[in-house]
């Protein structure tokens, strides 16, 4: 677990880099959120190995991430990562790919069935925070890619050329890592996890409903309406799914902004 503390900075200086050079503050300012929870997390696991194995834990694990072959694929996907010049990009290939293969592979899969299983059960709770955290977290990621993916068809052709590529590299990264746990096991859960990946994003479909997000009631553009009132219902079951309807709200906002400045002579 420990050498997985440096994926998680690596994590933290991608994200920092989307809040600097992305585009809409509605994007930009929750991965600037994502960084420090992913600085958090690399310190939560330096704290695990001083608390298990002090600092020669730490040693250890610098050593494996640097040296060690398991390591090298996933450090080579973390470290090629850093040049990706794209916001979105790196957004997919952090975010939604590495974020939604490495959580449920080893903390799901491999600290609380597997080495709960065999003893590890004190190690589990204390990971458990990571459990919740992506739980949370890949509500939004999901309701970012979707959005994206909704609003044209040149941007679903993109998106889903960057999940396939960026989902094939980052199963191959964890692939020797989970071995290292697994076994000859691994390659069977690598692919039950690749695939519960694919099913979470599905961007030919919109939620169909209709919303007007507003903080209160009242709006002067696109519509000059003082007692104009929000129109957030009905909810969905689904956070993604209700956060993904706000996101479609914002769009749909924006559009009408742009039809509204235009019909005025606008360029």
């Amino acid at each position: 677990l420990v050498p997985l503390r440096h994926a998680a900075w690596g994590a933290n200086q991608h994200n920092a880099f989307i809040c600097g050079y992305g585009f809409g503050t509605a994007f930009t300012q929750p991965c600037m959120y994502h960084a420090m929870d992913n600085l958090g997390i690399a310190q939560y696991l330096s704290r695990l190995g001083l608390l298990l194995g002090d600092t020669d834990a730490l040693d250890a694990g610098k050593r494996a991430w640097l040296d060690d072959a398991a390591w090298q694929p996933l450090r080579r996907y973390v470290e090629d990562c850093l040049v990706v010049r794209d916001p979105f990009e790196l957004f997919v290939a952090q975010n939604l790919v590495l974020d939604g293969l490495l959580y449920p592979l080893v903390y799901e899969r491999i600290v609380d069935a597997h080495l709960s299983s065999r003893g590890g059960s004190a190690v589990a709770m204390l990971c458990q925070f990571m459990n919740d955290w992506f739980d949370e977290t890949r509500k939004w990621v999901d309701a970012v890619l979707k959005v994206a993916a909704a609003e044209s068809a040149p941007n679903r052709e993109v998106l889903a050329a960057w999940t396939r590529d960026w989902s094939g590299r980052a199963a191959s990264a964890l692939l020797p890592v989970v071995e290292l746990a697994l076994g000859p096991e691994a390659d069977a859960a690598v692919a039950e996890y690749v695939a519960a990946l694919s099913a979470r994003i599905d961007p030919e479909t919109d939620t169909g409903l209709d919303y007007y997000p507003l903080p209160k009631p009242g709006e002067r553009f696109p519509i000059s309406d003082p007692t104009l009132a929000p129109r957030m219902s009905p909810r969905p079951e689904d956070d993604a799914d209700f956060l993904k309807a706000i996101f479609e709200g914002i769009a749909g906002i924006e559009a009408l902004a742009y039809q509204r400045l235009e019909s005025l002579g606008g360029p």
